[in-house]
């Protein structure tokens, strides 16, 4: 891939919608990401049986009818919740022609906005403005929004595929 792909900045999708605030400037929080991403994985079973050693009968019992242990249950048969299975940051990113076809009326509000991820994301963009690299960004990952960041091109490819469907 050579080809900018990410609005950066001036977006911030991902960063509004992450329930985890696990997007970075230009990278991403893994341990933060996880905590999401694998709502009923290795990290969540330990913590959960941790607390159920510590528990009384009553409590044991609640635990053993709970949502996270019909959860860990699904996650052991059907790989459900085990591995990275939320794609909240990839369901609101516009980019691509099948977001637009399909997802844009339905992603368009994000209930996980608030005021401090717009703030953080105002922040990112002043500061590449300012002409500061920002955080993360690399040879590996400049690619995504160009080295001088966001310049029209998915703007422009998203018009010529609203035109062709027109046709």
């Amino acid at each position: 891939m050579t080809e900018q792909v990410c609005i950066g900045e001036t977006c911030s999708r991902c960063l509004h919608s992450c329930p985890t605030d696990a997007v970075l400037h230009f990278g991403l929080d893994k341990r933060d990401c996880a905590r999401a991403a694998q709502e009923f994985g290795f990290s969540t079973i330990l913590q959960f049986f941790e607390q159920f050693v510590a528990a009384d009968r009553a409590g044991k019992s609640a635990m053993m009818s709970s949502r996270d242990m019909f959860g860990f249950w699904q996650g052991l048969l059907r790989v459900v919740g085990s591995f990275g299975d939320c794609p909240r940051c990839l369901a609101v990113c516009p980019v691509g022609f099948d977001y637009h076809a399909h997802l844009a009326d339905h992603q368009r509000t994000i209930p996980e906005k608030t005021a401090e991820k717009v703030a953080k994301g105002r922040a990112y963009l002043d500061a590449r403005r300012n002409g500061s690299p920002g955080d993360g960004l690399n040879s590996w990952n400049v690619r995504w929004v160009g080295p001088e960041g966001y310049q029209g091109l998915v703007a422009r490819q998203l018009q010529a595929f609203r035109d062709a469907k027109k046709r």
